[in-house]
């Protein structure tokens, strides 16, 4: 009898590298869409925090897409150089879109600006990012803690004073 080992790479009509990229650019797109989505209603609705906003968005999609964005956040550097910067181009708009929403803060008073807002960006995806590691899956009480310590890790940090 022969024995016959298939990998999961054998039975896929893509490469490695073009599944990973589109696990990282499907990552990075939904959280884009979501993101973008709240800071409208936030607008529209003259949330009190657009940035209380931003973390429950992020916390809510980390939860409904944790395999994809913790395989994201590992296995991004495996790239080659070419679908990196492809995946770089969405990273960036990731980024832009959260920078936008802190600038308007900033602009607003409601944020301190002797950080940039890239900085602020940084901190602030760092810290919502990692939460994937202790924060449980599909626990929406959970969640709803997370959003409230990183609110206030990050704002009581940033807030004018």
């Amino acid at each position: 009898t022969e024995i016959y080992t298939l990998s999961l790479h054998d039975a896929l009509p893509i490469s490695k590298q073009e599944l990973l990229e589109k696990v990282c650019v499907a990552g990075l797109e939904r959280l884009v869409a979501t993101i973008q989505a709240t800071s409208v209603q936030a607008g529209a609705t003259g949330a009190d925090s657009p940035v209380r906003a931003l973390v429950a968005a992020h916390l809510e999609v980390l939860s409904q897409t944790r395999e994809l964005q913790l395989t994201r956040l590992f296995e991004q550097d495996a790239l080659e150089p070419d679908a990196d910067a492809r995946v770089r181009v969405h990273l960036d708009t990731y980024a832009g879109v959260v920078s936008s929403l802190l600038r308007a803060e900033q602009e607003s008073g409601r944020l301190r600006t002797d950080l940039t807002a890239d900085q602020l960006t940084q901190a602030l995806v760092s810290l919502v990012s990692w939460s994937l590691f202790w924060l449980p899956p599909d626990d929406a009480e959970a969640r709803s803690e997370a959003e409230q310590v990183l609110v206030t890790v990050f704002l009581e940090g940033t807030m004018q004073h």
